[in-house]
């Protein structure tokens, strides 16, 4: 079988529920763990930067806040690991959850 990765911004928990309800038990949640400051530094286009200044209405975690979960399956440190890293536990993670590991 195939394995589908969806980026998806939900900022809504219960949106993600609902995503997950639907979806179960092949759903797996991945939070991706970067606070706005991090974000707004590594937006090469500019983007938080202009929802700072006002010019952007609706903008995650600037002028829309973001609703942690309480129950992703997997929580990527994107501070602190490497997007090889990151990579890396993603693959891994999924492989297991999966079941897939051989």
């Amino acid at each position: 079988g195939n394995i589908a990765i969806v980026c998806a911004i939900s900022h809504v928990k219960q949106t993600r529920a609902q995503i997950r309800e639907h979806l179960a038990p092949d759903f797996m949640e991945v939070y991706l763990d970067c606070p706005v400051e991090v974000c707004a530094d590594r937006d090469i286009k500019g983007h938080y930067q202009k929802a700072l200044a006002g010019e952007y209405e609706n903008f995650i975690g600037v002028t829309e806040p973001y609703q942690l979960s309480d129950q992703p399956e997997l929580i990527l440190d994107t501070v602190n690991q490497s997007v090889d890293q990151c990579t890396d536990i993603l693959v891994q993670y999924t492989l297991k959850f999966f079941d897939l590991d051989g």
